[in-house]
This record gives C-alpha cells, sequence and structure tokens, in this order.
C-alpha cells in the first residue's frame, strides 16, 4: 500500500484494521493472499541446507489418523536430476504469511513430523520443525517466537521447544516435557503473545510461559528444514508434518494476561 502524505492517517487506520483480523486456513487450496509459500529456493542458514519446493506444501492432502484434510508438508530426498536441488540432499516446505501480526493467539492444530515408513513414533534426528507464530528481525530489531520440534533432544518425542527473542537479552529455548510422545498424534499448539507476557499451550494447558515484550509485527511461519546441530545428517528417510489448520485471534484486551 502506497500513501502519499495526504492520504496517510487512510493508510494507517486501513493497516491497523486488517492487522486487528483474525484468520482460518484449513488449507483446502493454495491461498496465496494469506500466504506465501516457498519455492526454488536453497535455504543455508542456520547450520541447515535444504531446498524448499512449493509441490511440497501439499494442500487439500489427507491426513492421518483420520483427521480429514488438510497440509502435509513434505520432506525427503532431493529428486532433481538436473540441478540437483542447487547442492541439497533434501527437499521440504516453507510458507509464511503474507501479513504480519502482533498480539493474539496463535493456534496450529498438527501432527509433529515422523518418519512415513516406520510406526509413527519417531523422526529422523536431522529434521527439526518450527512453528513460528512470529519473526521478525532487520538491523538490531529481532523478535521471534515459537514451538521447535527437534528430535535430537525431545527425549523420544515428549519434550517440546518453547522458544524466543524479546525486545531485550538473547534469544532463549526452554526444553519443556508435556508427557507424551507428540508425534504419535495430533495436538493442538497455541501461542498466546501480550504485550509484556508470552505462553505456550499443548492441547489447552499451559506448559510455558515467559514475561516478555515483543513490539514488533510478525509474520508466522511453519517450517520443516534440515538441521546440522550433529553435522550433515545425509540423505534421510522421508517425513510427514501435517497440519489441520491454522488460526490467528486478535488479543482485543480483554484476555487476563
Amino acid at each position: 500500500m502506497k500513501c502519499v502524505s495526504s492520504q496517510l492517517l487512510l493508510c494507517a487506520i486501513l493497516w491497523c484494521t486488517h492487522a486487528q483480523q483474525g484468520f482460518q486456513d484449513n488449507f483446502t487450496r493454495y491461498n496465496t493472499s494469506e500466504w506465501i509459500y516457498a519455492n526454488d529456493e536453497l535455504f543455508t542458514g542456520l547450520g541447515a541446507v535444504v531446498y524448499y519446493e512449493k509441490n511440497h506444501s501439499k494442500v487439500n492432502h489427507t491426513l492421518s489418523k483420520g483427521q480429514g484434510k488438510g497440509l502435509v508438508i513434505v520432506m525427503e530426498a532431493c529428486q532433481h536430476v538436473e540441478d540437483g536441488c542447487k547442492g541439497s540432499k533434501m527437499a521440504s516446505g516453507h510458507l509464511q504469511t503474507a501479513e504480519n501480526h502482533l498480539y493474539g493467539d496463535y493456534e496450529l492444530r498438527m501432527r509433529a513430523p515422523y518418519t512415513v515408513d516406520g510406526d509413527g513414533t519417531t523422526c529422523s534426528e536431522g529434521i527439526y520443525a518450527y512453528f513460528t507464530a512470529g519473526f521478525y528481525r532487520e538491523n538490531d530489531t529481532w523478535n521471534e517466537v515459537n514451538f521447535g520440534f527437534h528430535p535430537d533432544r525431545d527425549v523420544n518425542g515428549t519434550c517440546v521447544s518453547c522458544e524466543h527473542h524479546a525486545d531485550t537479552g538473547g534469544y532463549k529455548t526452554d526444553i519443556v516435557n508435556i508427557g507424551f510422545n507428540y508425534r504419535e498424534d495430533f495436538h493442538t499448539y497455541v501461542i498466546r503473545v501480550r504485550e509484556n507476557s508470552l505462553e505456550w499451550l499443548v492441547d489447552g494447558r499451559r506448559v510455558h510461559n515467559e514475561s516478555a515484550r515483543l513490539t514488533h509485527p510478525m509474520h508466522t511461519s511453519l517450517i520443516l528444514r534440515t538441521s546440522f546441530r550433529e553435522g550433515d545428517p545425509g540423505v534421510m528417510p522421508t517425513a510427514y508434518f501435517e497440519i489441520e489448520y491454522f488460526r490467528y485471534t486478535p488479543d482485543d484486551g480483554t484476555a487476563v494476561q
């Protein structure tokens, strides 16, 4: 949205109005007005190498456990004969919201990544997934808040990673035991962002909270990537990250903080 000086107030009002609107996506189609799907992109940051393709984010796909249809992000060995996925051994999917949001509830009904040709309880240690409720980083400003799913440190799927970076301080990670293997079934994950606090909830139960202040609007991301934390994991078995729906509900100021 471009504005001349006489339109600045109107533009500010329109932006705020959109930012205050919530939305839900059941991923029955590619909703490109709400999501940006990475395509033909090589990601080499954060100690990882992975090739992102839009067709690895499969919408209106049959979900496991009788959950109907939704989004399945697939990580598999590179199938490109010509360019070899730009040097990556694994291909996967990545999507982020087209608009930024800030205070509110970010809810994802999902089944954490699992190895397809297995019993559904395990995942290769070189595969990381994130439900990133919000991310913004530019110059000296860094705001971020995540659920992280890390097979190399999740104690057989029983521990989630609650991560954030507020206006001040460094990046903080807390490994939290939730008492069951999260890969075996679908669960509802909520990240609650308020002006001075953060909460992480699983199936309606608060598993972690922080007193923290995030002030910059952020985009939401759903990420399935490799991890080189323990070195190059090489070619790994195919894994699925299944998502029934995403819902963003803006904070109306009445919620208890």
